[in-house]
């Protein structure tokens, strides 16, 4: 594998953790927020306090985790599409680091100068996005 084909490969690779970090962080608060959001309405319709922050505390710890694991998942799951994410969000690329993941990943390429040129320049794109 040549030096800039590694390049590609750890941009992608590096934004696919943060997309990732990302899933699992904005999920985590969701569940919190619903923890939150439960919370106050026990309060509300019960009016007994006894207890109730060790609920809240349980109930939150076992949110955070679950949310956090479903933002995990889906992020797993969407794991091929950032690609196509950071193609769309960087025009300029004109969808190289796309074909140049293709290629890479591809079980049957097509002649090594033709990767080696769109790799060259997923590579270049990828120097001005990182």
């Amino acid at each position: 594998m040549s030096r800039e084909a590694d390049e590609v490969f750890r941009f992608i690779r590096r934004a696919r953790t943060r997309t990732l970090l990302l899933h699992v962080a904005n999920h985590a608060a969701w569940g919190l927020a619903a923890v939150t959001v439960i919370a106050l309405i026990g309060r509300s319709a019960t009016r007994n306090v006894r207890g109730m922050q060790a609920e809240v505390i349980l109930f939150g710890v076992v949110s955070l985790g679950v949310f956090a694991m479903v933002g995990g998942i889906r992020a797993w799951l969407h794991r091929s599409r950032v690609s196509v994410d950071i193609e769309r969000r960087s025009p300029d690329s004109h969808n190289v680091i796309l074909t140049a993941e293709e290629l890479l990943t591809a079980p049957a390429t097509p002649a090594s100068d033709i990767t080696a040129f769109v790799v060259a320049r997923a590579a270049t794109a990828t120097r001005t996005l990182d």
